[in-house]
């Protein structure tokens, strides 16, 4: 029996629904429409944070996700939306996430 999406997750249901329709093999970090899916989400996540909670709320979010796409049943575009807030915790300017 699959586990759902953990609550803290939900934000990223649609992300990851939409990301399905995608050609796999284009999922990587040289695609902008699919970056833009992700970050999308996550400004909504984030919106109204000091920079430091949304750090911190992007670590914890990418450890549930890692957490719970090991479950067969998680949706295929996991990983990608996984990688991509990985990449966004590491490299991105979370003043761009935060802003109301």
């Amino acid at each position: 029996m699959a586990r759902e999406i953990p609550e803290q997750l939900k934000y990223l249901q649609a992300a990851m629904t939409q990301l399905e329709s995608f050609d796999p093999e284009s999922l990587g970090d040289d695609n902008p429409e699919a970056i833009d899916i992700v970050a999308a989400a996550l400004r909504q996540r984030l919106d109204g944070m000091s920079v430091p909670d949304a750090k911190r709320a992007v670590r914890q979010d990418s450890e549930a996700l890692k957490n719970w796409m090991s479950d067969p049943d998680a949706s295929p575009s996991a990983a990608y939306v996984y990688g991509t807030l990985v990449g966004i915790s590491m490299y991105a300017d979370m003043r761009e996430f935060v802003a109301s």
